[in-house]
C-alpha cells in the first residue's frame, strides 16, 4: 500500500514527527497515543533520536559528528558519523554502532552524565564488514581521555580500555568464542 506525506509545494523550515505501530488497531493507536513509550530527543538535520524509557534504550543517527541531550545532564557524543544503540539496561552501558556508509571509521563515542562518564572507541569496518554491527560495554573514565582501544566483546571488567591502560596488572578479555579482536 502506498503512504506519503504531502509537504506542500514549496515547504521552509518545516519538520515531522512520527511513530510506526504495526499492525495496530485505531484503538489501540489511541492508547499509545495517550502515553507513548518511545519519546523523539531529536529530529534535526544533525541528529535524529528516540529513547524508550522503560527498555533504557536510546537509538540515534548522527548524521555528523556531534552531543545528543539524553536528559538529566547526561549527553552522548560522538566523533564521526553514526548509527548508534545504547542500552542501558545493565551495570554497564552497552553501544551498538555501524555506519553503512563510510568505510574503516574510528568513531569515539562518550556517554558523559552528572556522576560519571563512560567511553569507547570502536573500530567499524570496510569491505564486506561495511556496515556491520559492532557492540560493546563503554567503559568508565575520568572524562578527560578515552580509549582508543576497541574490540569485537568484552568479559565484565575486562573491557577494550585495559589493553592500552598501561597498566601491566589490567588486561582486555573477550566475552565469547571464536574468532575476537582488539583494535587500536
Amino acid at each position: 500500500f502506498p503512504l506519503y506525506f504531502d509537504h506542500g509545494t514549496k515547504p521552509s523550515d518545516a519538520g515531522y514527527e512520527y511513530i510506526v505501530l504495526p499492525a495496530a488497531s485505531p484503538a489501540e493507536v489511541e492508547r499509545y497515543a495517550a502515553a507513548p513509550a518511545v519519546r523523539i530527543l531529536q529530529n534535526d538535520a544533525s541528529v535524529q533520536a528516540v529513547q524508550h524509557a522503560g527498555l533504557h534504550r536510546t537509538m540515534a543517527t548522527f548524521l555528523q559528528a556531534g552531543a545528543l541531550d539524553l536528559g538529566d545532564g547526561r549527553t552522548l557524543e560522538v566523533n564521526q558519523p553514526a548509527i548508534v544503540i545504547l542500552d542501558e539496561s545493565g551495570a554497564e552501558p552497552v553501544v551498538s554502532i555501524a555506519n553503512p556508509d563510510r568505510p574503516g571509521l574510528v568513531v569515539a563515542v562518550t556517554l558523559r552524565g552528572p556522576d560519571a562518564v563512560h567511553a569507547g572507541t570502536f573500530a567499524l569496518g570496510s569491505g564486506s564488514n561495511l556496515g556491520k554491527t559492532v557492540t560493546a560495554s563503554l567503559t568508565p573514565t575520568n572524562g578527560a581521555q578515552t580509549s582508543a582501544y576497541s574490540a569485537s566483546s568484552a568479559a565484565e571488567g575486562r573491557g577494550a580500555a585495559l589493553a592500552g591502560d598501561g597498566d601491566s596488572s589490567t588486561s582486555w578479555a573477550s566475552s565469547d568464542g571464536g574468532v575476537q579482536w582488539v583494535a587500536k
